[in-house]
């Protein structure tokens, strides 16, 4: 097994380094956003190829059959671009190949049928089994008495430090409670929204019923491959004020 630190929360879940939740069997990811280079006039077009790497070590790490792909798959809310096109049909065929591949539509999936059929592979809006529902995040679908996984939120922890110098790192959020996790962006260029934010501003409805102050965040360290404990939002909030030298 590879040199990884995850973090195992929940009945069997698991949080790893490579964006990607794994409970039992089964991986689940979100918001690989196939294009966004393109959209974003970025000259050099290496993150799907980083991406597909990421799963492969994922399936060799975790030895999962099963990836659900939670959203989100292509960039433009429009028609595929010529980018989208070639790197989804290049990425799923050599994700075919490692694990039998479930694919949900997100709110930017458009055409995604369009493309992924020429592989023989279905989109669906929600997975479900005995223990878990799965969607992008942007369906109001949940079910209190099993866990809930869904991304299109990006969430991210921004860390500054006394002189000045920021980071951002993607985070998992976890609403223990509501048994609710939702996912980090696996394209490590989908930019993310500090948790602190998503308090306030959210896209999936579910939310509205969540005590963020009580979410859990763990945060990833791309480089070491390692998982964070951040504690709740609340616990950020109160060491930042600290920091400040603000009165809590």
């Amino acid at each position: 097994m590879a040199n990884v630190k995850d973090v195992r929360i929940g009945e069997g879940l698991i949080l790893t380094p490579f964006r990607a939740a794994v409970l039992g069997n089964l991986a689940f990811i979100a918001d690989l956003h196939i294009g966004l280079e393109e959209a974003s006039l970025v000259t050099s077009r290496l993150q799907t190829a980083r991406m597909l790497e990421a799963v492969e070590e994922l399936v060799s790490v975790y030895d999962v059959d099963t990836v659900v792909f939670a959203g989100d798959i292509k960039h433009s809310f429009g028609k595929q671009t010529s980018q989208e096109w070639s790197d989804i049909v290049t990425f799923f065929s050599r994700v075919s190949e490692l694990v039998k591949p479930i694919v949900l539509k997100g709110n930017h999936d458009f055409y995604i049928q369009n493309i992924l059929s020429k592989l023989d592979i279905s989109v669906g809006e929600v997975y479900e089994d005995e223990n878990v529902v799965c969607h992008h995040g942007h369906l109001t679908t949940w079910k209190e008495t099993k866990l809930l996984i869904v991304g299109n939120e990006h969430p991210a922890l921004l860390l500054r430090d006394d002189v000045g110098a920021k980071i951002k790192l993607p985070v998992y959020l976890w609403f223990e409670k509501e048994a609710v996790l939702i996912l980090p962006a696996f394209n490590p260029l989908a930019r993310g929204t500090d948790v602190r934010e998503l308090k306030k501003h959210h896209l999936n409805p579910v939310l509205n019923f969540m005590d963020f102050e009580k979410a859990r965040v763990f945060a990833i360290e791309d480089e070491g491959k390692e998982v964070l404990d951040f504690l709740t939002i609340k616990d950020l909030e109160t060491w930042e004020k600290k920091r400040r030298g603000k009165d809590v």
